[in-house]
C-alpha cells in the first residue's frame, strides 16, 4: 500500500505475511487509518516492548489506567488467543525529574537536620524561598506576605480561570505557595511570642517543603554528586511502583531493564547514529539531526505519529527541565541523544565528554539490545 504524508514523499507499507495460522486478531494501523490483521514475525511468539515509568515519585491514576489497559490486552492474548508473549519493560532511572527530585529531597533533609529550634534566621530562609518560588512558578514579584495576600485575593484564591489558564500545575503551585505563606505568618508570630521549640519549627518546615526544596536546589544543587543518592531514590520508587501494580493484579514483565544498566550500549548506539550521518556533537552533547534524516533514503521523520512533529512543547517535556541546549542545536527541532552533565548531575564517560543518555534514545537502545531489530508490539 502506497502512502503519502502531507508535503512528504510517498512511502510504502506492506502487510506482513506468515505461513503460521493466524488467530484473527486485528489492530488499528495508524499509517493506513484502518484495521489490519496482527501478524507476528515468528508464529505465535510475540516480542512486546512496553515503556515503563520514570521513577521519581508515587504512581498515580494515569499509571493505573495505562498498565491495567495493557494488562487486559496481554491477558486476552496470552490466556484466550494463546500467544507466547515475551514482554520487556524498562524503568527510566536516569532523568531530569529524578535528578531534581533527588537533589531537593537530599538537601531538604540535610537542612532540616541542621535546625534544632525555630529561629529568626530559619523564618527568613523560608521567606526567601517563598519569594523565589512565587517568582519562578507563578511569575509574580512580591516583597512581603501582605503583597501575597493582595495577589491571592486578585486571583480568587488561585481559582480564577484567567490565573490558572487551564493548567493544573498552576493550582498546585498556588497551593504550595499559600501553605508556605500561612506558615511564615504563623512562624513570625511564634518567634515574637517566644514560641520557638521543635514543634513550631516542624510546623514551618513541613508546610513549606516544596518552596524550600526548590530554593535549596538552586543554591546547592551542584554539590550533590554521588551516584548512589540518585540511584537510591529511583530504586525506592521503582519498588513502590511494583507494589502498586501487584495490588492491581497487573502481571509483571518477562524482562525488566533499567537505563542505568545500559549506558555503554547507549553510547555505542549513538555513535552508530553519528557514523550514519544522522547525529552531531555540540558542546559535549549529541543531537539527532532531523534535517539529515527526513526525506533522505526513504526516511520519513514522525511517520508513526505525524502530529508529534514540530511540537516543541512535547519535545521540551522530553528534553527535561535541566536542558539548556537551544544555542547548541543546528535546528530547534533537533533533540538530544546524549546530555553533557553539569555539576550536580550524574555522569558517565563517553567519546563526547561526561554526560548521560537523553530520554529519547533510552528505549531504542534497550529494546534493540533485548529484542533485536524486530518488535511485534510497542506500548507506553
Amino acid at each position: 500500500m502506497l502512502l503519502k504524508g502531507k508535503g512528504k514523499p510517498a512511502f510504502r507499507w506492506t502487510q506482513p505475511k506468515s505461513t503460521h495460522p493466524q488467530t484473527g486478531l486485528v489492530v488499528y494501523n495508524s499509517l493506513t487509518k484502518s484495521k489490519v490483521p496482527f501478524v507476528p514475525k515468528d508464529g505465535k511468539r510475540v516480542n512486546w516492548y512496553g515503556c515503563g515509568p520514570t521513577v521519581y515519585d508515587a504512581s498515580h491514576m494515569g499509571h493505573a489506567r495505562n498498565y491495567i489497559t495493557f494488562d487486559i490486552i496481554r491477558r486476552i492474548m496470552e490466556d484466550y488467543l494463546n500467544y507466547d508473549l515475551n514482554v520487556v519493560m524498562n524503568i527510566t532511572d536516569i532523568d531530569d525529574k529524578i535528578i531534581v527530585r533527588t537533589r531537593q529531597k537530599h538537601l531538604l533533609q540535610k537542612y532540616q537536620e541542621q535546625q534544632n529550634v525555630l529561629t529568626k534566621q530559619t523564618v527568613e530562609d523560608v521567606e526567601s524561598a517563598f519569594f523565589s518560588f512565587v517568582k519562578e512558578k507563578l511569575g509574580v514579584l512580591i516583597a512581603n506576605i501582605s503583597e501575597w495576600r493582595t495577589f491571592s485575593e486578585s486571583t480568587g484564591n488561585g481559582k480564577d480561570q484567567a490565573f490558572t489558564n487551564g493548567d493544573p500545575k498552576m493550582t498546585m503551585y498556588y497551593s504550595a505557595a499559600e501553605a508556605a505563606a500561612s506558615a511564615i505568618k504563623t512562624a513570625h508570630e511564634n518567634v515574637a511570642a517566644g514560641k520557638t521549640g521543635k514543634e513550631e519549627l516542624a510546623a514551618l518546615l513541613s508546610a513549606s517543603e516544596d518552596v524550600v526544596a526548590l530554593w535549596l536546589d538552586k543554591k546547592l544543587g551542584s554539590t550533590v554528586t554521588e551516584h548512589r543518592i540518585f540511584r537510591d531514590l529511583a530504586a525506592y520508587w521503582e519498588k513502590d511502583f511494583f507494589k502498586d501494580m501487584d495490588a492491581l493484579n497487573v502481571r509483571r514483565p518477562s524482562v525488566l531493564t533499567r537505563v542505568s544498566e545500559f549506558v555503554p550500549e547507549v553510547v555505542r548506539f549513538i555513535q552508530r547514529i553519528i557514523d550514519n550521518g544522522y547525529a552531531y556533537e555540540s558542546k559535549g552533547s549529541v543531537f539527532f539531526d532531523i534535517a539529515s534524516f527526513d526525506g533522505k533514503k526513504g526516511h520519513f521523520y514522525a511517520k508513526l505519529e505525524p502530529t508529534a512533529k514540530d511540537n516543541l512543547r512535547r519535545q521540551e517535556d522530553g528534553e527535561g527541565s535541566l536542558s539548556v541546549h537551544s544555542l547548541s542545536k543546528r535546528n530547534q527541532n533537533d533533540f538530544v541523544l546524549w546530555k553533557a552533565s553539569k555539576p550536580g548531575e550524574p555522569a558517565w564517560p563517553s567519546p563526547w565528554g561526561s554526560g548521560r543518555p537523553g530520554w529519547h534514545i533510552e528505549c531504542s537502545v534497550m529494546a534493540s539490545e533485548i529484542l533485536g531489530p524486530h518488535i511485534d508490539l510497542h506500548t507506553g
